[in-house]
């Protein structure tokens, strides 16, 4: 399921990534937020029968949330796997997380990740560095980090059973942070995540960006505070002190670092994440980069 506005060329190569798949999709719903003519003609230039075009009828400015439930509700298969417009799957993804869903056991509730290119114009790294652990929490997996890219559930990745997704909509009133959101209460909802230790996707990244550009530095902390106690305290003050930092770091102000940091010491922060977040604030962006690049080599070569 592929949700796109304007990105007609984009949009097209994830739909070809989909349907070259060695496990053949039932079907690939692309899911159109708006009534983008231009998509619509592209993606029909494909001729092929199991791609249906859907639109949520106009510009839903929710980060792909409600596209994505469109999507999910119009699904006929057991598993929805989620592809985002400007990336692709290789041709072995769903049969490779297929069979790692079939020796875990299909009647679980478990949701499948894997490994992904993480590609931009200069470079190309594979994330997560590692899946996650049996009796590892979503929030511990994706926030207490030691190197970048140790902890990483990339939507593209995800393919989670029909039913569980249903039951688990996407929160429409989120701006950001909508699918670390989702992740959070499908584990709350008894799911398990696995992540196949295989690179089974590309995600395509601009040089130098992490984050969306129109995130902001509040809503962030404030999506953060209300959900403390499902993230628990250390991954609570991980993602404070490094992820919102991150954001705020664009427009950098005192009145950020002070709240940041006030919410971020708060809860049960480790060294290295106050380390990392007097780096963000204090360190040029360019040391910062080679930095977590040496650092990443040397858990790759640890």
């Amino acid at each position: 399921m592929i949700p796109t506005v304007n990105r007609p060329q984009l949009v097209v190569r994830a739909v070809q990534s989909a349907l070259r798949q060695t496990s053949a999709p039932y079907e690939v719903l692309v899911v159109l937020d708006g009534t983008d003519e231009a998509d619509v003609a592209e993606v029909r230039k494909l001729e092929d029968a199991r791609v249906h075009i859907l639109s949520t009828g106009g510009g839903s400015n929710d980060a792909g949330a409600t596209a994505r439930n469109l999507g999910i509700r119009e699904a006929g298969g057991h598993w929805v796997a989620l592809l985002d417009d400007d990336d692709e799957w290789l041709p072995n993804k769903l049969e490779r997380q297929l069979a790692e869903a079939g020796a875990i056991g299909e009647h679980q509730a478990i949701v499948v990740s894997s490994m992904v290119e993480r590609r931009s114009a200069r470079t190309s790294t594979i994330w997560p560095t590692r899946p996650i652990r049996p009796d590892e929490r979503v929030a511990d997996y994706l926030f207490l980090r030691s190197s970048p890219g140790e902890g990483w559930l990339p939507t593209p990745t995800l393919m989670v059973p029909r039913a569980i997704a249903i039951d688990t909509p996407f929160d429409t009133s989120l701006r950001q942070h909508e699918d670390l959101d989702w992740m959070l209460r499908l584990e709350a909802r008894g799911a398990r995540f696995v992540v196949v230790p295989e690179t089974l996707a590309v995600v395509h990244v601009a040089e130098g960006i992490s984050l969306s550009n129109s995130a902001r530095w509040p809503d962030s902390l404030a999506w953060a505070c209300d959900r403390r106690t499902v993230l628990g305290e250390r991954a609570f003050s991980a993602f404070c002190l490094t992820e919102v930092s991150r954001i705020a770091r664009r427009r950098p102000s005192l009145r950020a670092f002070a709240k940041i940091a006030r919410n971020g010491l708060s809860g049960k922060p480790r060294a290295i994440d106050v380390t990392q977040f007097l780096a963000t604030w204090l360190v040029p962006d360019r040391v910062r980069r080679f930095l977590n690049g040496v650092r990443s080599a040397a858990v790759r070569r640890g």
